[in-house]
């Protein structure tokens, strides 16, 4: 722990302990409420209130939890409907990013938006909504402004964002446990062996992007729309996850 910053998991622990649901909610609450212990999140949380910050801290993640969970958990699952609302939406807030980044409103700047929207989806599908905040939509948009960002810095090879105008969402998200073959064979899972328990798309899509090839090679090699490649790709690491025993609390 750094110094200054005081050790609170024990208190985040008692404070779940003492919350009156069952005991399945309050294992999925307490997995969450450490996992953002571990992200910073609740030391950022400590900035912002004043007395017994652990429960009321512990009470919002649960309030926000029953609240939002079974969106959240649509969205997770990919479900036509609810997705497709949500990407269009994503590329939208990409295309208004680019444009107020000097950005010409373009043909080439909205396929420019669409591309960063799709792996800002790629990495939302992938990451835990911290679920201490009650807007879902402010968390996705600060992850596709993110996205934008780190493109733009990656393209232009040097960086006109300071560091302090990156959310601190960017660390917890783009670093989070996420889709990883080359990971997950490392620790010693049978990744090919889960690969072929997909359909014949979903291996596909999955080896395509192991082969280094683009979302827009594979949706044309595939002919779909990249949308439907990252859509495709999301229900793929469900499924693997799922295989491989990888579920975490927005799967449970």
């Amino acid at each position: 722990m750094s110094q200054g910053i005081p050790d609170c998991r024990q208190e985040l622990e008692k404070a779940v302990a003492q919350l009156n649901v069952s005991d399945h909610l309050k294992k999925i609450i307490g997995q969450i409420v450490l996992s953002n212990y571990g992200r910073g999140r609740f030391h950022y949380y400590l900035k912002h209130v004043g007395c017994d910050p652990t429960w009321s801290y512990v009470h919002q993640v649960m309030t926000i939890y029953e609240e939002l969970n079974p969106y959240v958990s649509k969205v997770m699952a990919g479900e036509d409907e609810v997705w497709d609302e949500l990407f269009g939406k994503m590329q939208q807030w990409a295309y208004r990013f680019l444009l107020s980044h000097n950005f010409f409103p373009t043909k080439e700047t909205l396929d420019l938006a669409i591309s960063y929207a799709s792996e800002a989806g790629g990495t939302l599908i992938q990451s835990r909504f911290p679920y201490d905040t009650a807007v879902f939509d402010a968390w996705a948009i600060q992850l596709v402004r993110n996205v934008c960002r780190k493109n733009i810095r990656e393209a232009t090879s040097s960086s006109h964002v300071p560091d302090n105008k990156m959310s601190e969402l960017n660390e917890d998200l783009v670093n989070d446990e996420r889709f990883s073959i080359e990971e997950w064979m490392e620790k010693g899972y049978d990744v090919n062996e889960a690969i072929k328990q997909l359909n014949p798309r979903e291996q596909a899509v999955i080896r395509g992007f192991l082969m280094g090839m683009s979302v827009e090679e594979i949706a044309k090699q595939l002919n779909l729309k990249p949308g439907n490649v990252y859509k495709i790709k999301h229900e793929a690491i469900r499924k693997l996850r799922k295989i491989l025993g990888l579920d975490g609390y927005n799967n449970g």
